[in-house]
């Protein structure tokens, strides 16, 4: 877990560090490193036997298909803040942070979808350490973004 904490870290600084002014391609080469990187330490962290591995893969493969999307919203969201931030009106500030209270909502409902996939195939021990180890990865990106990411002020 440390080891992957550091690897999180230094990815999520690049990825935010970037967001804003990033094309299309390097934002996809980056999170294609974070995403190689997480699933590295998520391996390491559930130790599956080949058999557990077989079936838990395949859903994961699902789960990350359908995360990518909701990241993919995440960033345009903090693109738009990054092009806006220093003269943000209140009516931009106000649908910028709308769309991301549904976004963070989004991906709650997916983990929740995938945690009872698992829980489901593989029984609620494997079902419970997926979530707790999305959760975990996600409290980091969220700290990261909000360390690396500028605050509105008071205009």
């Amino acid at each position: 877990i440390v080891i992957m904490k550091k690897v999180l870290t230094v990815l999520m600084v690049g990825l935010f560090a970037f967001a804003g002014r990033a094309q299309s391609n390097e934002m996809e080469l980056f999170q294609s490193m974070f995403n190689l990187e997480k699933k590295a330490a998520l391996a390491d962290y559930l130790q599956l036997s080949d058999e557990e591995g077989k079936i838990f893969w395949n859903i994961y493969e699902e789960y990350s298909m359908e995360r990518k999307e909701i990241m993919k919203q995440s960033f345009q969201i903090i693109k738009e803040y990054a092009e806006v931030f220093d003269n943000i009106s209140d009516e931009q500030a106000q649908a910028l942070m709308e769309r991301s209270f549904k976004n963070r909502m989004d991906l709650e409902k997916l983990h929740q979808k995938y945690f009872k996939k698992i829980s489901k195939a593989m029984g609620g021990t494997r079902g419970s350490q997926f979530a707790m180890f999305e959760a975990f990865v996600d409290t980091q990106v969220r700290s990261e973004l909000f360390a690396n990411i500028p605050f509105i002020e008071k205009q």
